[in-house]
């Protein structure tokens, strides 16, 4: 069976839309003498097709005898089928709607269904009944609405869709047919006049212009690993920008979310008289308490930045339309389109299906039709999706609410300012199935129950519910939320473009959604997202997701949050020890995640430095299985029940942050190409079972053993890949991943199988495969505490860091002076101030450095970053004492040298180091105290050294190579000695240059 009408031509790596073709002028006759229905709607008149004429023959003929002459041609001007309604840019609203004398607009062919449908015995029902449109453009005044009144019959939907073989397209937009140009000034831009009404997108001849800005556009370059906030600068809203303009009213600021969790949306009110703007409240984002980060931001709709190619800018007040258009290019007699607007004539949402719980709209399908050119929403972005990141709008080019046994099927989306299909509120029985969707401003597609039915819900990530005030009957309070539904076989590209909080299928506030074999890439954050537990049982299976999280961060091609109302219960060291609720009543997280959501049979690739699946902040009660994730690697943070198996991580590796105590997580079966990377795991909260897993080094799997994981696990530095440059992930039978119970899975069915669509699908870039080995900065001790940098994605996510930066306490000795200054585990130092001004810290070498500059003072003033918040105090360190190399204290024997006056760029404390080359060299230090640290540069070149403390065996031990030269780095440290006299001896052993910058002692 066809599943749509239009073709489309083949994409390529360029982020172009295409225009679908026609099907051919044979295909259509042939599939209009066959009567087939791939476009249409059901039996009984429901087709695309009206029935043959009485007594005609031929095939499947007339009367269903089979047989007979063909029927004798029908004389065009009698009505054929009287059953169906059709519509026509050329018809009029005044003919009867037949196909001799169609409608004008979608509107009247509605509005004649509906009182049709009401007239009872005198009307037509609208089961099986279908509006046809015709080839051209159907620009709508306002949104079509379908109530309940226009619901079909189990297989026989009402259907709007297109005559076969045309391409039928449905607009936003209102044609301003052909201006009145004139130009080109000495700027390259051309005028126009226009009525004054406003607008956000200007099509010329089809084509989406650019609304004028700074910096100016850049596509997504997917061949690069930056990622790309369209070309976001810190010079956007730069007082020396802003003065120039004359009056930006009416523009727009976006800007990067510090954490980079999504983007902020301001409209322009105007400027103050110090050349800042005058701002809106912010819009688009659930977690601004992180702040915005204006050194990636762009504005636009400003007139003084109209000076590129394809840019514009109306000029509401005055009715001018300035634009610059491409080179060689006269816009005379182009044909001028507009959608969205401030004031007036904005069109969100093309087609409303709406009914109610207890009149719901059913059985209706939209299929085969063109659907483009509707408004913007970003600034509509305000209602927060529980605790999750996100802000949205409840509203879609298709929007429905309240409907069964629906279906959206075949259709083209593209060019959309908003959403494309929202799924709100009750919904039973929705199947979205077979459409390409791209070029969109936020998401593809979204099923997002509501608020209503959640039971002690919280919309802020702070917001907490204790157990003794907690509703504790299991899952929803009402039936207001989508449940049953389906996102199947759909080609999903290039979306996010105004919205980077947008995802290729959202579910939120749902229960037993599937998503089955869907193509998702090219998306500013995930490409499938999960919002909260409410209710689980969705399966994720056989989808394609690649090419994502391309301009935000901390974030994976698939995606979940869990911050259901067992949330407040946060582990130790997040937000304090709340575990005793948990161990008293074990079932709390299940109150909401009731049924397990199975994630199976899929390929992830996210962007360079995100994750292929991310199970976020208490994501529970989940089955992650036959998974191929080709880049990021598997996280499981917080939250209960996660059964991972039989995976392939190629390149990357499994990362536990911080597990409840009995939290019951799994991780077996699984192929990992990189050691582990657990952050905050330990004895009691190491899950109920990690084994059987094939690891690549023996070094990894000691490790693993350590946390008292994977005692049954084998390694192998390769896992016998059947092809992997191609895709292959298929193990040998030789390979030893068979042997801890690996079994191996379809490689060829990942992404959308639609025969009108497989052939248009990108597929994902398959790196080399290679294991990977993380060498961690090792802790070392800080005042008492033992800190290391951030170096990971992993701990800047556990964390909840805006970029991999800051240094990490791990663990605090009770008596310390970091303990006495209030330093806790888990906090992370990001700023000190030094010498009054306030410095960033971005590793262990900064912060050593701040220490070293304010030592004389006995206290460093510090912000870290504690539970997600940031506090700030004075570091107090009245027992210890700080030595430049060149203290009398220490003893250099042989051939050593020193280095005065360095460049201040080199960070060495006091600008000077000793160093020497021959192997053999050593320096001494008596000391009476309970610590020391060595201080050394990191270099170009590693160097080993031995240790040896009071006499003992030596111990080896490395400074290893780095890119980049920086002084302050702690070779050699130990605390919680006895008081006393103590000799610690560091001798040469090989390499490069050996060198000692500082000598701390704790007193």
């Amino acid at each position: 069976m066809m599943t749509g009408c239009a073709v489309l031509a083949p994409a390529t790596r360029k982020k172009e839309w295409r225009w679908p073709s026609f099907i051919g002028a044979a295909v259509a006759a042939m599939v209009l003498m066959f009567g087939l229905q791939g476009c249409g709607g059901g039996s009984g008149g429901g087709g695309f097709f009206p029935p043959p004429v009485a007594g005609g023959g031929g095939g499947s003929g007339g009367d269903g005898s089979g047989g007979g002459d063909p029927a004798a041609p029908v004389d065009p001007a009698t009505p054929v089928d009287m059953t169906n309604l059709y519509v026509s840019p050329t018809g009029n609203d005044q003919n009867p709607g037949t196909q001799a004398k169609p409608f004008a607009t979608l509107k009247q062919a509605v509005s004649k269904a509906t009182s049709d449908a009401q007239a009872g015995a005198g009307g037509l029902a609208p089961a099986g009944r279908t509006i046809f449109l015709d080839e051209g453009t159907h620009h709508l005044a306002s949104t079509i609405v379908l109530g309940p009144e226009l619901s079909g019959a189990p297989g026989k939907p009402f259907t709007i869709t297109a005559v076969p073989g045309k391409k039928a397209v449905v607009s936003g937009a209102r044609n301003l047919g052909v201006l009145a140009w004139t130009g080109p000034d000495g700027s390259g831009r051309w005028t126009a006049t226009t009525d004054g009404t406003d607008f956000d997108d200007l099509y010329v001849n089809g084509e989406r212009q650019i609304r004028a800005r700074f910096p100016n556009f850049q596509p997504r370059d997917l061949s690069s690993t930056t990622k790309h906030f369209f070309n976001g600068s810190g010079a956007a809203t730069a007082q020396a920008r802003v003065a120039k303009w004359r009056n930006p009213k009416g523009g727009y600021a976006h800007v990067m979310l510090n954490a980079e969790w999504g983007d902020i949306h301001y409209r322009i009110n105007g400027k103050n008289a110090d050349n800042t703007l005058n701002l809106s409240e912010g819009t688009g984002n659930n977690r601004m308490e992180q702040g915005p980060n204006w050194s990636v931001s762009f504005v636009e709709n400003i007139f003084e930045e109209l000076d590129a190619p394809q840019e514009w800018f109306h000029d509401v007040a005055a009715k001018k339309l300035y634009f610059i258009p491409k080179a060689g290019f006269d816009p005379t007699g182009a044909k001028v389109e507009v959608s969205g607007g401030a004031d007036q004539g904005l069109v969100e949402q093309l087609i409303v299906l709406k009914g109610s719980e207890a009149m719901p709209i059913h059985d209706v399908a939209i299929k085969g039709l063109t659907l483009t050119q509707t408004g913007n929403t970003f600034m509509k972005t305000t209602e927060p999706l529980l605790r999750s990141d996100w802000k949205v709008f409840r509203g879609g080019a298709i929007y429905i609410e309240g409907g069964k046994d629906l279906e959206i099927a075949g259709n083209d989306m593209y060019s959309m300012g908003g959403n494309a299909v929202f799924v709100s509120g009750y919904n039973r029985g929705v199947a979205v199935r077979g459409n390409e969707i791209s070029d969109i401003g936020a998401s593809a597609i979204l099923f997002v129950g509501s608020p209503d039915a959640v039971r002690s819900p919280g919309f802020q990530y702070a917001d907490r519910t204790s157990y003794a005030d907690m509703d504790k009957t299991p899952g929803p309070k009402t039936n207001a939320y989508p449940a049953q539904s389906i996102a199947e076989n759909n080609l999903i590209h290039d979306i996010g473009t105004r919205e980077k909080q947008a995802t290729g299928v959202e579910i939120s506030m749902s229960s037993h959604i599937t998503v089955r074999s869907n193509s998702i890439y090219g998306t500013p954050r995930a490409g499938i997202n999960i919002g909260d537990g409410t209710w689980g049982g969705h399966v994720l299976e056989f989808n394609d997701v690649f090419d994502t999280v391309l301009e935000t961060g901390d974030h994976g091609a698939f995606n979940s949050w869990g911050r259901d109302r067992y949330w407040g219960q946060l582990p130790p060291g997040n937000s304090g020890n709340a575990n005793a609720d948990l161990t008293a009543h074990p079932e709390m997280p299940y109150l909401d995640a009731m049924d397990p959501t199975t994630i199976r049979n899929n390929r992830f690739r996210g962007f360079a430095g995100s994750w292929d699946i991310d199970l976020d902040d208490g994501s529970s009660n989940y089955v992650i299985e036959n998974n191929v994730l080709l880049q990021g690697g598997l996280k499981n943070r917080e939250g209960f029940k996660r059964i991972n198996r039989n995976n392939i991580l190629v390149n990357n590796t499994f990362h536990a942050h911080v597990w409840f105590a009995n939290s019951l997580d799994h991780f077996e079966k699984n192929i990992v190409m990189g050691a582990y990377q657990p952050i905050g795991i330990g004895t009691g909260n190491n899950g109920e079972r990690v084994d059987n897993n094939l690891l690549p080094t023996t070094a990894a799997l000691k490790a693993a053993q350590a946390l008292g994981w994977d005692a049954n696990s084998k390694v192998s530095g390769d896992p016998m890949f059947a092809d992997a440059q191609n895709g292959d992930f298929t193990v040998a039978a030789s390979s030893p991943a068979l042997a801890v119970g690996f079994q191996n899975f379809a490689m060829d069915k990942f992404g959308v199988q639609d025969p009108r669509l497989k052939p248009k699908a990108l597929k994902p870039i398959f790196d080399p495969a290679n294991i990977q080995v993380v060498v961690l900065e090792t802790p070392s001790d800080f005042l008492g505490a033992k800190v290391k940098s951030v170096e990971t994605e992993g701990e800047r996510s556990a964390a909840g860091l805006p970029s991999v930066a800051g240094v990490l306490v791990q663990s605090v000795l009770a008596g310390s002076d970091a303990a006495n200054s209030g330093v806790l585990a888990n906090d992370v130092f990001l700023q000190a101030t030094v010498a009054g001004q306030v410095k960033d810290i971005v590793d262990s070498n900064d912060l050593n450095a701040a220490l070293g500059a304010e030592a004389a003072n006995g206290k460093l003033h510090v912000k870290v970053r504690r539970n997600n918040v940031m506090i700030e105090f004075d570091l107090l360190f009245p027992s210890l004492a700080v030595h430049n190399d060149d203290w009398t204290g220490i003893v250099y024997t042989s051939s050593w040298g020193r280095s005065t006056g360095r460049n201040p760029a080199s960070g060495d404390f006091n600008f000077d180091v000793h160093y020497t080359q021959a192997n053999g060299d050593a320096m001494s230090v008596t000391f009476n105290g309970t610590g020391i640290r060595v201080l050394a540069p990191v270099d170009t070149a590693a160097v080993q050294f031995s240790s040896a403390l009071d006499g003992a065996a030596a111990q080896a031990m490395t400074i290893p190579a780095v890119a980049v030269y920086k002084g302050q780095r702690t070779i050699y440290s130990v605390s919680g000695l006895p008081a006393g006299s103590h000799t610690l001896v560091l001798k040469k052993v090989s390499g490069a240059y050996f060198q000692i910058d500082r000598v701390d002692l704790t007193q």
